[in-house]
């Protein structure tokens, strides 16, 4: 690596670095452990310190333009995914001269959009919610107070340099970010261990350009700028435990119950008290000889790979052409039901159906959390626009057998054209696919 790495291979495009592709292998940024073995071994575990060879902070260093604020700034999002103005860029850059941090929890600069593909690719269904974000501060700025996130944090530093001061803590995250002064919201939280902090019961990590930190969730940290501008990268993924897909899956199924139902299904008097109501009595026999079915049903999202030409900041998107060349699907030699197969939606999935012309399809996926408002998918497939009234029929229905899925089907001029990108070559095109053969792919 050291000696024949180029920019060349993690560059692709034109003169203007603007205009090019930014590269970043996972792997490279983990450098020199293995992806398999950082999993393994340190994911939701322990804390993983590392450094990067200096051409991929190079490449980095370009993909987040050499650490600007503003330039970086204009390429970040808010929570709503909507830009910064230009007079909040500029109150940026004097808060940073008045020693305030700043951070900007949502970034889609070349580099940022390349993190968050290169995990992606390389640890496919680790996560949900990927998100990467930028710290700005200086010497002198308030340090971040000892506090844990429920997330996986992977730290870059690109300028500067930090001091990460660590304590182990408890992985199995279910609430939000907690500070460590912050009064308990329940008895979790009240029972969680606070860990001393003093120098002989803390580790402290100096991360200078280029040092990668690993930091699981749950796990307490402060962090202290500590020489120059520094400047780092936060790629975050999120932490979903069992337990929370096992709530999800019971809700949605007792769900379906209550919606079909005709008595009024909530707790009242008699469930606050002594015996529990029959009609919960009901639905708690329902989950425990259902549960294993709900859960097979309701599986957990998963990050889609996605194309920055079908993506708006926090809304990301792919063609189903491109999703197929990166191997996402179940290849169709595998996955030949009967025409009498049934076909489902996820309950935890809603689809909205877009038809943008007679050639092209939109379906935005979306996924919420009905008990927490997590977010878990907000993904734009683009589609042949053939396919429109079957997937206007499977959202409707939520369950339907495969041959009347394949009836709704339509043929235009070019049904089964792609809307995005196309395969490479040797793989089999959309545009000679028949209209059941691409249904069956999505």
């Amino acid at each position: 690596l050291d000696a024949t790495l180029r920019l060349s291979p993690f560059m692709a495009g034109g003169s203007d670095a603007d205009d090019e592709e930014v590269k970043a292998p996972f792997e490279w940024i983990i450098d020199p452990l293995p992806v398999d073995r950082f999993v393994e071994e340190y994911w939701g575990r322990k804390v993983y310190a590392a450094c990067m060879c200096k051409q991929m902070l190079t490449i980095l260093s370009v993909g987040f333009h050499d650490g600007n604020l503003a330039e970086c700034a204009g390429q970040c999002r808010k929570e709503d995914n909507s830009r910064f103005t230009e007079d909040e860029i500029n109150d940026m850059n004097s808060d940073l001269d008045r020693r305030q941090s700043v951070i900007l929890p949502f970034c889609f600069t070349p580099g940022a959009i390349a993190i968050k593909r290169g995990f992606i690719a390389a640890c496919p269904g680790l996560g949900n919610d990927i998100e990467v974000g930028m710290y700005f501060s200086r010497v002198g700025c308030k340090p971040a107070a000892w506090h844990c996130d429920p997330n996986h944090n992977v730290t870059i530093q690109l300028q500067g340099e930090k001091d990460w001061l660590h304590a182990p803590g408890n992985p199995h995250t279910l609430g939000p970010a907690r500070g460590m002064n912050d009064s308990p919201s329940n008895f979790l939280d009240q029972s969680t261990r606070i860990p001393p902090t003093g120098p002989h019961d803390t580790t402290c990590y100096n991360l200078r350009p280029g040092s990668v930190l690993y930091i699981p969730p749950g796990h307490w940290h402060s962090v202290v700028p500590s020489k120059g501008e520094a400047v780092s990268i936060n790629l975050r993924v999120a932490n979903i435990l069992h337990a929370k897909w096992i709530c999800e899956a019971v809700f949605a199924k007792l769900h379906q119950t209550v919606a079909g139902s005709t008595d009024y299904l909530a707790v009242g008097p008699a469930d606050l008290a002594g015996d529990i109501a029959n009609q919960a009595r009901t639905q708690a026999d329902l989950v425990t000889s259902s549960l294993l079915e709900a859960m097979t049903e309701c599986r957990m999202p998963r990050s889609f790979p996605f194309q920055p030409e079908h993506s708006d900041g926090i809304k990301v998107g792919a063609s189903l052409d491109y999703l197929v060349a990166e191997g996402f699907v179940t290849p169709l030699d595998r996955f030949r039901p009967s025409a009498e197969a049934e076909i489902g939606v996820n309950p935890l999935v809603s689809i909205t159906v877009k038809q943008q012309d007679e050639d092209k399809l939109v379906l935005d996926l979306r996924s919420v959390s009905s008990l927490t408002a997590a977010e878990y998918l907000d993904f734009s497939l683009s589609c042949p626009g053939g396919l429109c009234q079957a997937m206007k029929f499977l959202s409707s229905k939520g369950k339907v057998p495969l041959h009347e899925l394949y009836s709704r089907c339509t043929v235009s001029s070019e049904t089964a054209k792609d809307a995005g990108q196309p395969r490479p070559k040797k793989r089999r095109s959309a545009v000679n696919a028949g209209p059941q053969e691409t249904l069956a792919e999505l």
